[in-house]
């Protein structure tokens, strides 16, 4: 049974990327979370899913665009991959 616990927080700042023009940085519970650019403002509600957790594809088609999603040697088909196969 899985111990994973997703939480809805509040994003504590909201700092500029050095490295990308389409990017943003988050604090969120202490973490650095890269968010796209001018979509989030301090003190906003989010969906926090921890570092390291695997997301079932039929939640992650719901919850990210195909372009977010990914695919490593330790995860799940990506969304975009799962929607090519369609």
């Amino acid at each position: 049974m899985s111990t994973l616990i997703v939480e809805v927080c509040r994003i504590d700042r909201v700092l500029p990327h050095a490295n990308a023009d389409a990017l943003e940085l988050a604090r969120i519970k202490g973490w650095q979370c890269v968010i796209p650019k001018g979509r989030y403002v301090g003190g906003d509600l989010v969906t926090y899913i921890p570092i390291d957790s695997v997301i079932p594809v039929e939640h992650s088609d719901r919850w990210a665009s195909p372009s977010t999603c990914r695919t490593d040697a330790f995860a799940a088909p990506s969304c975009a991959e799962s929607r090519r196969s369609e």
